[in-house]
């Protein structure tokens, strides 16, 4: 077989045309640092460069000219394409420009000079702030505060109330009761004048045992997700509303119990904005809800009134480093789409059109519970990937 049987029709977003010559460059992306001083310049390789694709198409025949203003709108359609070229096959291309020439020889002929650049998906810039030292600091500054606020007022009502120990350990003994499945659990419980710090790194202990771990390392694959993120905050937000109910319900400074619904908001909010979400619509999901932990908490009155301007400040930055974390997966995760599909299809059918992938067809059957892989109508859900 030679070259010339080798050769593909070529064409761009299905649309056929004659070609004469294919011309395509590339390289790497080289930057070269001069120092004064010295002889030797160092050449920074910084990757692969972009293929430019440069392409002379033409149309011919009695209708040519026709032809050639139907390619033309083609052309100037926005976004990338499936480009064929006779040598090195389908590809996703972006037109970078083109230009066209009519002329009366040859029998009358439309010329296109033609440049592509081959592409792929989205690829942002890895050069953010890590998201797992940015809100780990965030919560270490928050808990800080917290404790030096608790211990504060433990040192103020040790001094007032002779009946502190009793009323701290009841607040203590709820907590135990509220973050295990069992009521009577000995969760060693510590001593009733024991130090903020100690209180605190034990309501911690609590609050954590429910909640997915944090990531030990953060890098450009994000953890694995640790249950289903939508269900934690559904819990997380039941288990709120048990310890609000048990802050209103307290006769003596409810000190203990505010502490544990700061670091439950806290952890929860963290640990979960740092899982990897599956969907667009999910991690917006989460976002919200987080939003709303979070409110529930600093609006609670036995709580807002004794924050300060910097407690206020540390909250609101926590959300902004929340979002943006967030924000970072919005970018490139698939959004839920649907379609209505008139007449019974074999599921492969719809894979090739939405994904020009027909192996997907056992996600659009898992994930609509279509009842028989070849017979697919009515509406049907998928992932619409990130550009």
């Amino acid at each position: 077989m030679s070259w010339l049987d080798r050769l593909q029709t070529a064409s761009f977003r299905g649309y056929k045309f004659l070609w004469e010559q294919v011309e395509t460059s590339g390289g790497r992306r080289v930057v070269v640092h001069e120092y004064p001083f010295q002889d030797d310049p160092y050449a920074e390789d910084l990757g692969l460069k972009a293929n430019d694709i440069r392409l002379n198409a033409y149309l011919i025949g009695k209708d040519h000219d026709l032809q050639a203003t139907a390619f033309q709108k083609l052309l100037d359609q926005k976004g990338a394409g499936d480009l064929v070229t006779p040598l090195q096959g389908t590809m996703q291309a972006q037109l970078k420009d083109w230009s066209r020439t009519d002329t009366t020889a040859q029998g009358g002929i439309s010329r296109f000079s033609l440049t592509f650049v081959r592409t792929g998906k989205v690829r942002f810039p890895l050069a953010f702030v890590n998201p797992l030292a940015l809100l780990l600091g965030r919560l270490s500054s928050l808990i800080g505060l917290i404790t030096g606020k608790i211990e504060r007022a433990l040192s103020l009502w040790r001094a007032v109330r002779s009946a502190a120990n009793f009323e701290i350990g009841g607040q203590l003994q709820a907590i135990a009761a509220l973050f295990s499945s069992n009521v009577n659990v000995n969760v060693n419980i510590p001593a009733a004048d024991a130090s903020a710090a100690t209180i605190s790194a034990w309501v911690r202990e609590q609050v954590n045992a429910g909640l997915p771990p944090l990531p030990a390392t953060w890098a450009t694959d994000l953890p694995n997700v640790q249950g289903n993120p939508q269900t934690q905050l559904a819990s997380a937000l039941t288990l709120q509303a048990a310890l609000i109910q048990q802050i209103n319900n307290t006769v003596e400074p409810p000190h203990i119990l505010t502490l544990a619904l700061q670091q439950h908001t806290l952890e929860t909010a963290i640990r979960i904005s740092l899982q990897a979400f599956e969907s667009y619509s999910q991690a917006t999901a989460v976002q919200d809800a987080i939003n709303d932990l979070i409110t529930r908490t600093v609006e609670l009155p036995a709580l807002r009134e004794t924050l300060s301007a910097d407690d206020l400040h540390a909250w609101s930055a926590l959300r902004v480093d929340i979002a943006a974390n967030l924000s970072n997966q919005l970018l490139v995760l698939p959004k839920i789409k649907h379609i209505n599909v008139s007449y019974p299809l074999p599921a492969v059918v719809i894979a090739h059109r939405l994904y020009r992938d027909a192996e997907r067809a056992g996600q659009l059957v898992t994930q609509n519970r279509l009842p028989h892989p070849g017979f697919c109508n009515g509406e049907i859900e998928y992932l619409k990937e990130a550009l």
